[in-house]
């Protein structure tokens, strides 16, 4: 389902790739400024609504720059491993802004970074695996995507609620299913290496 919206999500954008900036970098830096923001604006406990707004402006810039980078012709590996790599950072600040709109509380925060070290396994699994030779497209039922939708979701749930339960019991289901996600792709990336050799 979440691979749906996905898909109609970036289709309604593809309308708009003439007017982006030229250059896909610069709105991968503006998607690492507006993560970054994102923890912050969770310190303004009256208006908890700016922080899935801030996630929803993050999510257009991750989309952004890939249209950007295709509809300019302006694909390349280096605006690939940027994107990538500011990708991890991004992932980590929105996480952590969920803590800090729980006030800290010590049960979310463990909750929020076993959820960023499931987050960067996700990552890394495909990276490791595809460096050695394996394709790992698709496998995974959790990725980025997938994750910001969730976050925004879980994060508007929690402003138009105010209910600490909700981002407890939403960022514990959050941190399960990302630690899973490794898992299973640790799980096929060595049964595909053992087939291998």
């Amino acid at each position: 389902m979440i691979g749906r919206i996905k898909s109609t999500l970036e289709h309604a954008l593809e309308r708009i790739a003439p007017v982006l900036p030229r250059n896909p970098n610069l709105l991968t830096v503006l998607g690492l400024l507006s993560s970054l923001i994102s923890i912050p604006v969770a310190l303004i406990k009256q208006y908890p609504i700016l922080l899935p707004i801030v996630i929803l402006v993050s999510g257009f810039f991750d989309v952004a720059d890939g249209l950007s980078a295709r509809f300019n012709g302006r694909v390349s590996s280096s605006g690939a491993f940027l994107d990538s790599a500011l990708d991890r950072f991004e992932d980590s600040a929105v996480i952590m802004a969920v803590a800090v709109l729980s006030g800290l509380n010590i049960t979310i925060m463990v909750e929020a970074y076993t959820a960023v070290v499931g987050s960067l396994l996700t990552s890394y699994m495909r990276a490791r695996a595809e460096s050695l030779g394996l394709r790992m497209l698709g496998v995974g039922f959790f990725e980025r995507p997938e994750r910001l939708i969730y976050l925004f979701a879980l994060t508007l749930t929690y402003a138009l609620t105010r209910n600490n339960a909700v981002l407890t019991y939403g960022m514990g289901l959050f941190a399960l299913i990302t630690l899973t996600t490794a898992i299973q792709r640790t799980i096929v990336a060595y049964r595909l290496l053992k087939e291998k050799h």
